[in-house]
């Protein structure tokens, strides 16, 4: 069996031996490997973990709606912005959010 060591494995290997590990010996192409898998469950109970943190200081920040848009609320969470095909999901908005009639 031939290993074509690419130039994508190559810095890999210079970020994290096992990335460049799972990205040669990793399953089929098309699918996610275990390094990115790691990373995305990793990085999703983080972020819920900050957020439910973050809720916890600020008693006043109020789920993302155009009610609570409406009503002036400077914190708003869980926020999934949308304009034309384009689509953002927002943790935490803050600041002064307002409507632009």
């Amino acid at each position: 069996m031939n290993i074509v060591i690419t130039s994508e494995v190559l810095q890999a290997y210079f970020l994290c031996p096992r990335k460049a590990y799972l990205l040669m010996y990793g399953k089929e192409q098309g699918t996610v490997h275990e390094y990115e898998q790691i990373l995305t469950r990793n990085q999703l109970a983080n972020q819920a973990r900050n957020l439910e943190l973050f809720k916890q200081q600020y008693i006043d920040a109020y789920p993302y709606s155009i009610s609570n848009l409406k009503k002036g609320s400077e914190l708003l969470i869980d926020a999934n912005l949308t304009a034309d095909n384009f689509q953002a999901y927002c943790p935490i908005l803050g600041g002064n959010i307002g409507l632009v009639s």
